[in-house]
């Protein structure tokens, strides 16, 4: 092989390597790079998020959001929850007057119980009121967020209409301590209450002296679209 030949062989696998590394670097380029540090997990997500959506990162941490929606709305400032028990006699009961405030945001909600003894539990869409109740205080999920629910709690309000019954469950034994959860107590089981829209949660206890604990958890969000 003649000195040109030989020239221009190695001249070819010098192009041949620059271009193969060309290709590696643009390769990795597009990877989205997924790692670990501080226990955290952490992402590069320039290339997750298309035109048609946000930006997968936590305000709050700038860390890529990898946390279920609801504890990502937790981080937005728009989760609320009351919390709070009392005891009831055989025969008692206590009701919660939800008022959908107008607007574009609609409460997501997700409501639990606890009691020690038999206790029923009625949900009701669109009823009427006689009087109003008294103010239950809510509270934002994130004390560092000045933002206040649009969805307002009254107690023990005085209605003439339940309305329609979407939800009703009884559970435990009078007289026997028992701890329940009603069935609205998973994210999948959360209900979309509608706009502008009344509704009343009835608790009614069956046992005498019956601790009865309650949380109602919800985010409000705007739909997309």
């Amino acid at each position: 092989m003649s000195e040109n030949e030989n020239k221009g062989s190695g001249l070819m696998i010098i192009i041949g390597f620059v271009l193969v590394s060309i290709a590696i670097i643009f390769y990795i380029s597009s990877i989205n790079m997924v790692y670990v540090t501080g226990g955290n997990i952490e992402a590069n997500v320039s290339n997750i998020v298309s035109t048609n959506t946000t930006t997968a990162i936590d305000a709050s941490t700038n860390a890529a959001i990898f946390v279920n929606y609801e504890h990502h709305e937790i981080h937005s400032g728009s989760h609320y929850f009351v919390r709070n028990f009392t005891t009831l006699a055989n025969g008692g009961s206590i009701n919660f007057c939800l008022n959908v405030s107008t607007g574009a945001k609609q409460p997501h909600i997700l409501f639990s119980l606890e009691s020690t003894g038999e206790t029923t539990i009625e949900i009701y869409e669109d009823p009427m009121f006689v009087n109003d109740g008294i103010t239950v205080n809510t509270f934002n999920n994130d004390r560092n967020s000045a933002n206040t629910a649009g969805m307002l709690i009254q107690q023990d309000c005085t209605i003439s209409d339940a309305g329609n019954m979407i939800a009703t469950e009884s559970f435990g034994i009078a007289d026997n301590p028992n701890k329940a959860l009603v069935g609205m107590a998973r994210s999948d089981d959360e209900i979309i209450l509608k706009n502008e829209s009344y509704y009343i949660i009835s608790i009614d206890s069956n046992s005498n002296a019956n601790i009865v604990s309650w949380v109602i958890n919800w985010y409000e969000h705007t739909p997309k679209g």
